[in-house]
């Protein structure tokens, strides 16, 4: 870990944490192996070890943290977050990584036959997740594009089988179409000497509105800004006909709102009030930046959109630049979460929560 780059703010760590070793000096030995000050920046590498759900982990990689810093804390693949709390001081908490090195993961995603860009996101996270090492087999399975959900599924050599739906809610392909095609009966199907694992889907897990603040972040990048005067708009589907499209969104904004990184954080939609059409009345901040609730830049998330933002008439004929001046004001566009490196993490995180939801 290093840089800002790898910080996550607090408000985003799980509630069901746990917190394990308590705290110890940084320069007592034992757990700090090394630790030198350069500038106000300390680099300390550490074992930690923790004990969690009856199974030992350890783990060994770099904490930095600036001189009198609240706090700030990372997740990564193996299952451990740091935190530090100013002076010479550190705290950390970590949780067990259950071993996946037998096992294989699909990321189920939508594809299409019009928009060649609708699947990249998937096959993008396929190739972060396998650069990491953690599974033995991982694999992509599509609705609207080749290799469709059961050859993935055929594709699998592994006896345990993680399913990780790409979509943002509950809705008709993840509770419908994902578990017909994988012919699924449940969370866990066993058939064939295996066992298949549903996860839930990426748009319910926690993790997605860190993820969405560090696109908000990269679009304005280089950009003088000040978040005093800034709201951050999430672009959401919504459809009267799937309640959940709506509740996932409005979900994200509020732990937006609580991490209070913006003057203001509002949700709007295309097919529901609050209407995107509408943004201009929804907030009095001079900056907008708007980033959409969606995997992939398909469709409605890059050409339907910006067109209702009122930032361009047509993104084929025209584009679209960032940022856009519309009345006074500014207006950014981000790319959809898809493509966010972060993702991976939350992808791994849902595996993680689908096998403590397993019956012991």
């Amino acid at each position: 870990m290093g840089g800002n780059e790898d910080r996550v703010d607090p408000a985003f760590l799980p509630e069901e944490i746990e917190h394990v070793g308590g705290a110890f000096e940084e320069d007592a030995g034992g757990d700090a192996l090394d630790g030198d000050e350069r500038g106000g920046l300390w680099n300390h590498e550490m074992t930690l070890s923790c004990r969690w759900g009856g199974a030992t982990a350890r783990s060994c990689h770099t904490l930095e943290k600036e001189q009198g810093c609240r706090a700030w804390a990372a997740p990564h693949h193996w299952g451990w977050w740091g935190a530090c709390r100013g002076g010479r001081r550190v705290e950390w908490w970590g949780m067990a990584e259950p071993d996946f090195s037998r096992d294989a993961l699909i990321l189920a995603g939508h594809g299409s036959t019009v928009n060649i860009d609708s699947s990249t996101p998937v096959w993008a996270q396929a190739e972060r997740i396998k650069a990491m090492r953690v599974f033995r087999e991982v694999h992509v399975g599509l609705w609207k594009e080749a290799p469709s959900f059961r050859e993935a599924l055929a594709a699998a050599r592994a006896e345990r089988v993680f399913i990780a739906p790409m979509f943002t809610a509950e809705g008709y392909f993840t509770l419908e179409v994902l578990p017909r095609e994988f012919g699924l009966e449940g969370r866990v199907t066993r058939r064939e000497g295996r066992e298949i694992i549903y996860c839930d889907p990426l748009g319910l897990h926690p993790y997605m509105a860190e993820a969405l603040l560090k696109s908000a972040q990269q679009v304005v990048a280089g950009t003088p800004v000040d978040p005093a005067q800034t709201c951050l708009l999430v672009a959401g589907h919504g459809t009267p006909r799937n309640p959940n499209s709506r509740a996932v969104v409005f979900d994200v904004v509020t732990r937006l709102q609580a991490a209070g990184a913006y003057a203001d954080c509002q949700a709007a939609f295309m097919e529901e009030e609050p209407f995107l059409k509408d943004w201009t009345a929804l907030t009095p901040c001079k900056n907008v930046v708007v980033v959409p609730y969606f995997i992939s830049d398909g469709l409605h998330a890059a050409e339907d959109i910006p067109v209702m933002l009122g930032i361009t008439r047509s993104v084929r004929e025209e584009g679209f630049r960032n940022p856009t001046p519309i009345d006074g004001r500014r207006i950014w566009y981000a790319r959809s979460l898809g493509s966010e490196p972060r993702v991976a993490e939350v992808i791994l995180a849902l595996v993680r929560d689908a096998v403590r939801g397993l019956p012991s």
